[in-house]
């Protein structure tokens, strides 16, 4: 059976590892506006297509990372 601090680590890691993915997401705005992200460059595929599942993503590692943080506290 998994006990409450293993739950709460384990929210905490699946959310960090999450963190690397949403910066190669990211639209690189601070350098240029029309420029696109890591992954737009490799895949080829267009940045407002991936927009969408950015901030999907984001919102779940947000929403795991707070967790966390409650369950936690």
């Amino acid at each position: 059976m998994l006990d409450y601090l293993h739950l709460t680590k384990a929210l905490g890691r699946v959310g960090l590892s999450q963190l690397p993915l949403q910066v190669l997401m990211s639209p690189a705005y601070i350098s240029r506006p029309t420029a696109s992200s890591v992954l737009s460059l490799l895949t080829g595929i267009p940045q407002p297509v991936l927009t969408p599942y950015h901030r999907l993503f984001g919102r779940v590692v947000v929403s795991l990372l707070l967790s966390h943080a409650a369950l936690y506290t």
